[in-house]
């Protein structure tokens, strides 16, 4: 109905007779994994007032070849079916019907789930200009090779995740952060380059690659020296020569970012103690109301009739 604002979470996920919905104008939010393997869908129109889509809104939506946005949205924009932010800096959600994509040039950011499902995608081209892959961003798509552009600096947990028939991966010297499970279960996955420093990341970012024998790294980097293995997976030291000032550089953004990490978890820390603290109090104001009324109760029982 026209009344509906916010569709929640997994609202109709999995409903896989559903094969077209009509989004009421009044509509401003699309929530996490909303409609995913909505496997009979075959249309989908953003209306104007959306101002927020969840990460896999429309994944594994096989039968949708594009998504329409309406044109007086002011957040979104559909360019050959891929939603982008209006101002093209950021790939919200590709159709999972999709088997090419090429990104716009100048997007710096692929949001978290953006083609998470696309099960036919098998060529895709990522422009220069990205920045950052958002968490689970590409999981589960089949293609086999794909180049990673040199300005990118971050890829999001999951990323990558169940890509099984990716063979190989060149990581540019840029990135400094890999998230939780990046590369879990890329089954295929034989071989990693690393061209830049060692980066951030979990010991599990290559977790179950099982036919993954080496990882490559550059020849005289400081931040890999010492080293015989990483994420369980042995080096070998035969990559490209990093120019010393680039690797202290990187270096320093890494140190930068753990900072900043370490800052965050400690604010985060400080806000659970406080909401922990602000609830013991609430309970503890609970406790004397409930005894202050027990006691008027019980002298109301005691008392001469």
């Amino acid at each position: 109905p026209s009344s509906v604002l916010n569709i929640r979470s997994g609202a109709f996920a999995g409903c896989d007779q559903l094969t077209s919905i009509k989004l009421p104008q009044r509509l401003k939010a699309i929530g996490f994994f909303a409609f995913k393997m909505c496997r009979k869908l075959e249309s989908v129109t953003i209306p104007k007032n959306v101002k927020e889509i969840g990460g896999e809104a429309f994944a594994c939506c096989t039968r949708v070849k594009h998504i329409e946005v309406d044109a007086d949205n002011p957040h979104f924009i559909s360019i050959d079916g891929v939603v982008y932010t209006k101002d093209r800096k950021e790939l919200v959600v590709c159709p999972s019907g999709l088997n090419s994509v090429k990104i716009l040039d100048g997007v710096t950011n692929i949001r978290a789930g953006a083609f998470s499902g696309c099960g036919g995608l098998t060529a895709l081209e990522l422009p220069n200009s990205v920045t950052n892959i958002g968490q689970a961003a590409f999981s589960g798509c089949p293609f086999a090779t794909i180049a990673l552009p040199q300005g990118l600096r971050g890829i999001g947990g999951g990323a990558f995740y169940a890509c099984a028939a990716l063979s190989s991966i060149t990581i540019p010297d840029g990135v400094t952060f890999i998230g939780d499970i990046a590369f879990e279960h890329c089954s295929d996955l034989t071989s990693v380059a690393m061209r830049g420093v060692r980066p951030i990341s979990s010991a599990n970012a290559f977790g179950k690659c099982k036919n993954l024998k080496v990882i490559h790294v550059s020849a005289n980097s400081k931040s890999w020296a010492g080293l015989k293995e990483w994420q369980g997976v042995p080096l070998a030291f035969d990559g490209e020569p990093l120019d010393p000032l680039k690797e202290k550089e990187l270096m320093e953004a890494v140190q930068r970012q753990l900072a900043e990490e370490s800052a965050r978890q400690e604010k985060a820390k400080a806000k659970r103690e406080a909401e922990l603290a602000e609830t013991r109090k609430r309970i503890q104001e609970i406790r004397e109301k409930m005894k202050r009324i027990r006691a008027v109760r019980s002298n109301q029982e005691t008392a001469p009739q």
